[in-house]
């Protein structure tokens, strides 16, 4: 909606960050007391992104924030990501749905200290199943994948590990054969190349 594409431009030009949190926190209200289920969803993936986008905001600068308001941040995202998947009521919704789960996975897999491992293989398979349904993917599905497998691949043993950077690669090309040019997408895709393209040329 209109009032979270303001607010995270707030947050990323460092103007008016007041006024975002007020977004934040009016949000946050009408998400109390809804109870339309696709209302509800739609507000906590716009919450969702909110947070994580000023947790980004925050960590990617020169913008100063200590351990705990980061953790904060960064677990309200996943929170309000979580239970726009789990909603009750939405499984007639499957869009919004695989959007919400999407969301989810994509947040867990940017926690910048231990990774919560079991949460984030019972999203990524949840994922996994909707990948041949045109209706529900979109390409940034593809790339939340090629992440997970990306980092799955850094804590694997020797023979798993060039299966999963494979697959890594392969969801990337899923990712970059959609994307119409994202450059998002083709920084994800030129370092996920050099980093394994190399290794496997090497085997």
């Amino acid at each position: 909606s209109l009032r979270i594409t303001v607010a995270a431009a707030r947050f990323r030009m460092r103007k008016e960050v007041t006024q975002g949190w007020f977004s934040i926190k009016q949000l946050e209200k009408e998400y109390g007391r809804t109870p339309d289920a696709s209302h509800r969803v739609d507000l906590a993936v716009g919450l969702g992104y909110l947070y994580f986008h000023y947790w980004k905001c925050r960590t990617e600068s020169d913008w100063p924030i200590d351990e705990n308001e980061s953790k904060t941040l960064i677990d309200a995202a996943i929170s309000y990501a979580r239970g726009a998947y789990l909603e009750r009521g939405l499984h007639e919704d499957l869009e919004k749905r695989v959007y919400a789960l999407n969301q989810y996975l994509y947040y867990l897999l940017n926690v910048p200290k231990e990774l919560a491992w079991s949460e984030i293989n019972d999203a990524a398979t949840q994922l996994v199943h909707y990948q041949d349904n045109p209706e529900v993917w979109q390409y940034r599905f593809d790339d939340t994948l090629a992440t997970y497998f990306e980092l799955r691949a850094g804590i694997a043993r020797a023979k798993k590990q060039l299966q999963y950077q494979q697959l890594a690669l392969e969801y990337v090309e899923r990712a970059w054969n959609g994307a119409r040019g994202d450059e998002e997408i083709a920084k994800h895709r030129s370092h996920l190349h050099i980093t394994f393209g190399d290794l496997h040329a090497s085997t």
